[in-house]
């Protein structure tokens, strides 16, 4: 299969890359000759040629992925222009919290739903916060991990002690407030 040509603003990029090059290699070449050193200029464009190219490939392989299948973000309505932003009806902020709500329902009274449920959402979030700032995790240094935590959040987060009840919600309040400190 043939590749696609490039659009006007790539070749354009692409000539001005070789121009700012041979320009480039031009001015090595004098100045190496000026101080004694002899250098071939087509050796000295050929290594500045490969040089961008390698810097293109590069930029191009470590440049983030655009998912062009994903909606695109909500835009302001027209009355936004008075002030602040009006996003049409999306929260963004309270969006997060749909997805813990019916967890916390599920959970609401039942310890075996709340270990299925809740338990592995809530030590996921606080390994990677452990992960963050103190660079261990649960499973890697368990010791530190219990130490930074506490006693009453590590029984909760690993299920040492099985729950007789589901931690009331001044309770679990309690313990993210602690997860958040760390």
């Amino acid at each position: 299969m043939i590749p696609p040509l490039p659009d006007r603003a790539t070749a354009g990029r692409a000539l001005l890359a070789v121009l700012g090059a041979a320009l480039l290699a031009a001015a090595a070449v004098f100045l190496m000759r000026q101080s004694g050193v002899a250098m071939p200029y087509p050796l000295a464009l050929g290594v500045l040629l490969v040089a961008l190219a390698l810097r293109g490939l590069v930029a191009h392989a470590v440049a983030p992925r655009v998912d062009l299948t994903a909606a695109p973000p909500p835009r302001p309505t027209p009355g936004a222009a008075e002030g602040g932003f009006e996003w049409s009806g999306v929260e963004l902020i309270g969006s997060p919290m749909t997805r813990w709500e019916p967890r916390l329902d599920s959970a609401d009274g039942v310890p075996e739903r709340f270990a299925a449920t809740v338990r592995p959402a809530l030590a996921a979030v606080v390994d990677e916060r452990l992960r963050l700032r103190h660079g261990c995790t649960i499973a890697s240094d368990p010791v530190r991990a219990r130490r930074l935590l506490g006693e009453p959040l590590w029984l909760l987060l690993t299920g040492e002690q099985p729950p007789e009840r589901t931690p009331t919600p001044g309770e679990l309040a309690a313990l993210l407030a602690a997860a958040e400190s760390l």
